[in-house]
């Protein structure tokens, strides 16, 4: 389980950023693959918007990992309701 914030938000950002490239990412580069089999001087017209859809995502990525940095480095917020139980004490008891 998850003990820290900060832990949970950086895997929410990896799943959130897995999750990007395989729907958004991967078919756009698998057309601009497809188009690119075969250059001659129609290829510009053919790609269309491909090349500037393809850095929007770069910039994003980054964007989210540069935050996932600075998240891992200074840590912020506290513990999760499950990693407060774990650091709880535990009360021992004393049999008479």
């Amino acid at each position: 389980m998850l003990r820290y914030w900060w832990v949970a938000t950086k895997l929410l950002i990896n799943l959130v950023l897995s999750g990007l490239v395989l729907v958004l990412l991967e078919p756009r580069v698998t057309t601009a693959a497809a188009e690119a089999t075969r250059v001659d001087p129609t290829l510009a017209d053919r790609l269309g918007r491909i090349p500037q859809d393809l850095l929007f995502p770069a910039f994003v990525s980054g964007t989210a990992l540069l935050a996932a940095s600075l998240i891992a480095m200074f840590k912020p917020w506290g513990l999760t309701p499950y990693g407060r139980r774990r650091a709880a004490p535990v009360k021992a008891t004393v049999d008479a």
